[in-house]
């Protein structure tokens, strides 16, 4: 039986949380192929609410300006990137999907790589 990836929550989660940039490149005029860098960042002991906090306060001591928040992201633009990172999981862990679009792709991969990073510091031990 045929089964979409659609059912898969990581994967809802992540389309759900693209929708916002995707809309925003259409509008902006940017459909042109703008590069997007992601990954995914496993964060032990740590619940999706404290995971969006971690995240606006790694995006705020990077500088990114323009941060919002809301229930599932958060979202901010630093140079020529913008960045928002979703925050999935039930009970006591959580994986933050980290996106990355913008004119520059090794710029974007800079960012997501340092969010990433800084993000990872915070992981609990099991």
């Amino acid at each position: 039986m045929y089964r979409s990836h659609i059912h898969n929550p990581l994967r809802r989660a992540l389309c759900a949380a693209a929708l916002p940039l995707l809309v925003a490149l259409v509008l902006t005029g940017g459909a042109t192929a703008a590069p997007l860098s992601w990954d995914t960042a496993a964060l032990n002991g740590i619940g999706s609410d404290e995971c969006l906090a971690l995240a606006e306060q790694e995006m705020q001591a990077m500088a990114f300006q323009n941060l919002k928040r809301d229930a599932r992201e958060v979202s901010g633009l630093i140079d020529a990137s913008s960045a928002t990172i979703a925050c999935i999981g039930d009970g006591p862990d959580s994986t933050a999907v980290i996106m990355v679009v913008g004119d520059e792709a090794k710029e974007n991969t800079k960012v997501k790589d340092n969010l990433g990073k800084q993000l990872g510091k915070h992981k609990r031990p099991r």
